[in-house]
């Protein structure tokens, strides 16, 4: 890892949340971002925040990856906020396992904004639909929405998927107060950033 080039990019993103993605690094590696003051990280693996956790101190861990039923209790014990549900039945047993704790878990809703076959994400004309079902359940509470950009060297179609991803955010802001903005990784966070993004989820450029 290039601490001079990370110190770098965490300089270029101090407007927004940088959720450092720790997928397949070290725990050094890890405990040097940390000491650098970072203290959101993301994994897309439960196991991989359960046996982080303890490591570090008063740090917020994201769950990013796809949502397995079976996991969920985990992530809801486990994370500050999952970023990554894309389908009613996954809020349904949030809600279920988070009342059993007595916590009110923060979460993200997943949109296929680039209408890509390998994404998963609900439709942005569902909308309605989710927050409507969302009002419904009492521990949990969605705080914006996430999505990914197109997987093209294009940043014309990128820049479009993340004008429409913002102009989603704005939509729902109007039925349902939200204030993050989920999107932007390694490849395209500057573009995301351009188009108003809050939360950027980084692991390789770092």
């Amino acid at each position: 890892m290039n601490i001079e080039h990370t110190k770098l990019i965490i300089d270029a993103t101090k407007s927004q949340t940088l959720i450092v993605v720790t997928k397949n690094q070290t725990i050094e590696d890890v405990k040097s971002i940390y000491d650098l003051g970072i203290r959101n990280f993301g994994e897309n693996k439960i196991q991989e925040i359960i046996k982080k956790k303890d490591l570090f101190e008063n740090v917020n861990w994201h769950f990013i990856g796809r949502i397995q039923s079976n996991k969920i209790k985990q992530m809801v014990e486990n994370s500050v906020l999952i970023h990554s549900v894309n389908e009613l039945r996954y809020f349904d047993i949030i809600n279920k396992e988070a009342k059993k704790i007595n916590k009110i878990q923060n979460c993200l809703i997943q949109f296929n904004v680039a209408q890509e076959e390998t994404k998963a994400g609900f439709n942005i004309n569902e909308y309605e639909m989710i927050i409507n079902h969302i009002k419904t359940l009492d521990n949990v509470s969605v705080q914006g929405i996430m999505l990914m950009g197109p997987h093209v060297e294009e940043n014309e179609k990128i820049n479009k998927v993340f004008k429409d991803g913002k102009e989603l955010f704005d939509t729902i802001n109007e039925i349902h107060p939200i204030n993050i903005l989920s999107m932007g990784m390694s490849n395209d966070y500057n573009i995301a950033i351009l188009n108003g993004a809050t939360h950027l989820r980084i692991g390789s450029a770092l």
